[in-house]
């Protein structure tokens, strides 16, 4: 019988992610979720709800099939994300002018006003990543990720 398969089927080799981009970059993504998360919440909101709400202060008309596209999100996630938010009074959703099968989201007075309380907390967390890695870092970083993402 070969080496590599005993009784019980083939040998698993050890799987070792130490050079794994994908595990590199999630593990990146929950330590800087932790900390925006840490600081945004005394506002009572996720760094992914803040990144939502001002993704959708940005542009206007915005529907949820355009607002997950920007997210890099499936339809499915988008809506999960909005619901507590629109149930809170933070948003609002319509049905779209142009294309009645979708659903537009606006940001209700309310939800400009938590993006307000918010800003300065993002920036407190924004600062600290740069005062621990550098600005220059934090740059090329930023660089990096729209590389990744824009691929």
């Amino acid at each position: 019988m070969p080496d590599s398969i005993d009784q019980q089927g083939p040998t698993m080799p050890i799987l070792d992610f130490s050079e794994c981009n994908c595990f590199a970059t999630r593990k990146a993504a929950r330590r800087l979720t932790q900390l925006y998360d840490t600081k945004l919440s005394p506002c009572g909101i996720k760094s992914t709800q803040l990144m939502l709400l001002a993704t959708i202060d940005r542009k206007s008309d915005l529907t949820v099939n355009d607002l997950a596209a920007a997210m890099v999100l499936d339809r499915t996630t988008t809506g999960k994300n909005l619901k507590p938010m629109e149930r809170d009074g933070y948003l609002r959703s319509a049905v779209c002018k142009t294309d009645r099968r979708s659903r537009t989201v606006a940001l209700t007075a309310k939800g400009k006003a938590l993006l307000t309380r918010a800003y300065p907390l993002w920036k407190s967390a924004h600062e600290e990543f740069e005062r621990v890695h550098g600005p220059a870092f934090a740059l090329r970083y930023q660089q990096m990720l729209r590389e990744v993402t824009e691929a």
